[in-house]
């Protein structure tokens, strides 16, 4: 809870980094749709992949300035060092994703059981939450299950329970590399470019 108060700006930011994706990959699945072209299974995994790649880019960016930022105030004696930091502050950010995506899978193992009226509306309505909230990794997602197998809700929450970790493995990278002030997207940024022109 420490962690939470001190870092809920850095939270908070990443959190909404994901609220920004998610839009953005339905509306270019909602361009997909419209185009009702005979590649839409395709062209969904494509925007997925891209919204994904996207959202990689964003958090690592983020998350590179949280660590250099957070190099400097240790260096100066202000912090103290945390090296997983960016593994913390990407969990905090997830962590209403990877609950939800934990309960739909109880209940989705409850139903390949013994379904019941209550337990199939809550999988209706959690992968409802799971596929707006999280909208980024569908196309991925439904490219790996076969809609009508009865492990389908199973696959499904697995999935969505491990996603999130492309999220945290970003975020942690990122934040490592900016405290250890190491520019692998240096390249891309021109920066280099630039120094060669002022020599």
């Amino acid at each position: 809870m420490k962690f939470f108060k001190e870092n809920s700006y850095d939270i908070v930011r990443l959190f909404v980094n994901q609220v920004g994706i998610t839009i953005f990959a339905l509306v270019l699945y909602a361009a997909v749709h419209v185009t009702e072209s005979p590649y839409t299974d395709t062209l969904m995994t494509t925007v997925s992949v891209f919204s994904i790649l996207f959202f990689v880019f964003l958090l690592y960016s983020v998350a590179w300035d949280y660590g250099s930022k957070d190099r400097v105030r240790v260096d100066s004696g202000r912090i103290k060092p945390c090296p997983a930091k960016g593994v913390l502050l990407s969990l905090c950010a997830n962590s209403l994703n990877l609950l939800l995506a934990l309960i739909m899978l109880v209940f989705a193992l409850i139903h390949t059981y013994n379904s019941t009226y209550f337990v199939d509306t809550a999988i209706f309505i959690l992968n409802i939450i799971l596929r707006f909230a999280e909208s980024m990794y569908i196309g991925v997602v439904d490219s790996f299950l076969n809609a009508d197998s009865a492990y389908y809700h199973v696959y499904f929450s697995a999935f969505y329970c491990i996603m999130p970790f492309i999220a945290v493995a970003a975020t942690a990278i990122g934040y490592r590399l900016g405290y250890g002030n190491v520019h692998i997207l240096r390249s891309i940024s021109g920066k280099d470019n630039n120094k060669k022109g002022a020599k």
